[in-house]
């Protein structure tokens, strides 16, 4: 019997014999593959940052640099200046603008670039104007709003590397610019008008910050000039928002307020008793609004206004006729109004150093109308 078994188990004992030599240690899973390692944010590339210099900057050219580069002298030896003092073919001309915040970084409804190309096509302040073509394509609008809204990031570009007027007296000879040409130029603002600035600057404090708090909820604050205690008071992109309860808040800076911009906006007659307090207002727009000869009327108590555009307005010959109390006004725009060509000439009367925009047409060649009066003649 014993012999049977062994007999048995041999076979078996063989067989265990050949099997590979098992460790004691558990099995352990097959490797798997190591996950690749992220860049870290920083570093991945954003696809969809914009970039300006081959995004940005070739639309500016090409739409809008033609009248807003810095000052220089054509072929003809004829000096040019940017229009409306807007310069855009240089960063630093674009940062530093005087005639406002141009670009605000992550603020697209309080930069004015992007608030005049997204205007209406027939507003009057679109940019390219009508004359020079058609509006910015939304796309192109919508990639510049893209950029402003990311921090307005120029990356290394600075522009304005070589003025042209530069580069006409390096081909007329080679000789630099006379270092005082600039004295009393065109370019600068007449000696008038800084005296006049700086009579109503004359002990005037900077506006506190208290004011300024009272102030940005409802409008974009800047100085008109650097160091400046008078403020530029405007309503971009905040237009539907400001009524005549959002002027109440101006009477927290009433003595530095002395440009004033509320072209479309909700303000109406019973807001100007506001804007009437401002002592020192020199610049005023109230383009597109429901301002009326009521309201005008108020507007006579500001003594120092030099400019009023009331474009598109109710204005009538009441409104006109009033201001004529305004005896600083140098230029008024009233094109689109209800006013009739009599109240014009009765204020030009009273105001003959005033320049009344009466209509929007531009005025004939100066050789097609005399030709005009030439043919007149012969008949």
């Amino acid at each position: 019997m014993a012999m049977n078994c062994i007999r048995i188990l041999l076979p078996l004992v063989a067989t265990f014999a050949t099997l590979p030599a098992q460790d004691d240690k558990k099995p352990q899973d097959p490797p798997k593959s190591e996950p690749k390692a992220e860049a870290p944010a920083e570093q991945k590339p954003a696809a969809d940052k914009v970039d300006f210099a081959t995004q940005v900057l070739p639309i500016l050219e090409k739409s809008c640099v033609e009248c807003h580069k810095a000052p220089f002298t054509d072929a003809d030896g004829k000096k040019k200046k940017p229009k409306g003092g807007v310069i855009l073919d240089s960063r630093e001309a674009i940062e530093k603008s005087k005639k406002g915040k141009l670009v605000v970084g992550k603020k697209p409804d309080e930069s004015m670039l992007y608030h005049s190309i997204s205007l209406p096509a027939d507003d009057d302040d679109r940019m390219p104007p009508a004359k020079k073509g058609d509006p910015l394509p939304k796309e192109q609008q919508e990639l510049i709003k893209k950029w402003i809204e990311q921090g307005a990031d120029f990356g290394t570009w600075k522009g304005g590397d070589a003025k042209d007027g530069d580069a006409k007296d390096k081909a007329d000879g080679g000789k630099p610019a006379d270092k005082g040409e600039g004295k009393g130029s065109s370019d600068e603002k007449p000696k008038g008008k800084d005296k006049e600035l700086a009579a109503l600057e004359a002990g005037l404090a900077p506006l506190s910050d208290a004011a300024l708090e009272a102030l940005r909820p409802r409008f974009s604050v800047e100085p008109i000039a650097p160091s400046s205690p008078l403020v530029r008071v405007t309503a971009y992109g905040r237009e539907s928002a400001t009524d005549d309860a959002a002027l109440q808040t101006l009477a927290a800076a009433k003595d530095h307020v002395a440009e004033l911009v509320l072209a479309r906006t909700h303000v109406t007659d019973a807001g100007m008793a506001s804007v009437a307090a401002l002592p020192h207002l020199v610049h005023l727009d109230l383009r597109a609004t429901r301002v009326s000869d009521e309201g005008v009327r108020a507007l006579a108590a500001c003594k120092e206004l030099r400019s009023c555009n009331l474009y598109g307005t109710e204005v009538g010959d009441q409104g006109i006729a009033a201001l004529s109390a305004c005896a600083k006004l140098e230029r008024l725009y009233v094109f689109g109004t209800p006013a009739s060509a009599q109240s014009i000439v009765a204020l030009k009367q009273r105001l003959p150093q005033a320049q009344v925009v009466f209509t929007a047409d531009l005025p004939e060649p100066m050789a097609d109308a005399e030709a005009g009066r030439g043919r007149a003649g012969r008949r």
